[in-house]
């Protein structure tokens, strides 16, 4: 009877163990690498599908000393390497006063305030122009937002900047064309917070680097 039991076991976790593999991204024949979504052939077995996997970014250093002017004094602060689950991208966060949040998007919160937010989103088969027209008309049910312009700081992108009476948005649109996509980074964060937290949000932004992934191919 106990040997039934201990069989049934192993089987159950066997099964468990066999569709988190089928599941996952993760492919069977060569671990750690991803089958790389673009390019995948219907008339090829699972085994011959092409794979990517994720660039380096230990050539990024694990910390940055950056400097910055918080509420009108100089300040240096030390800031630590991010990246998502792929390395698509590199950014570097303050984890003295700010936490992170994987997913399908990466959501850097203040530990004072969970108000106090940079989002960051890959949206995929759009340009930076076709998803600032449709989040713009998002935005504009809660703040008042202005058209968008090109920008080279913090970053080399489309900008949209939105008020209201409580709030301050900041979003910056990058072109991803490793993906044929585009990056979304997000600030919010509520009106007087801008002599503190603004400086740092956008510190961090301005260290965001996107990775190529076409030559881990």
């Amino acid at each position: 009877m106990r040997k039934s039991i201990g069989y049934a076991a192993i089987l159950g976790i066997a099964m468990i163990a066999l569709i988190y593999l089928l599941s996952s991204d993760l492919f069977p024949g060569k671990e750690g690498d991803l089958v790389d979504e673009q390019q995948i052939d219907d008339n090829l077995e699972p085994t011959e599908q092409p794979l990517v996997t994720p660039p380096e970014v230990s050539n990024h250093p694990e910390t940055k000393e950056i400097a910055l002017e918080i509420e009108g004094v100089q300040q240096t602060v030390e800031m630590t390497r991010f990246s998502d689950e792929l390395n698509t991208y590199v950014i570097y966060i303050d984890e003295s006063l700010f936490t992170v949040e994987d997913g399908l998007s990466q959501t850097i919160t203040a530990k004072e305030s969970p108000l106090i937010t940079l989002t960051i989103e890959n949206v995929p088969d759009q340009t930076p122009q076709q998803v600032a027209r449709t989040r713009a008309e998002q935005y504009r049910q809660d703040f008042s937002v202005q058209a968008p312009v090109e920008v080279t700081d913090p970053l080399d992108a489309l900008h949209l900047e939105g008020s209201s009476e409580t709030e301050a948005l900041d979003v910056y649109l990058l072109m991803n064309p490793m993906q044929d996509a585009t990056f979304l980074l997000t600030l919010r964060y509520p009106e007087g917070a801008e002599e503190n937290y603004a400086p740092r949000l956008q510190a961090m932004v301005a260290s965001f680097q996107m990775k190529d992934t076409r030559e881990t191919e």
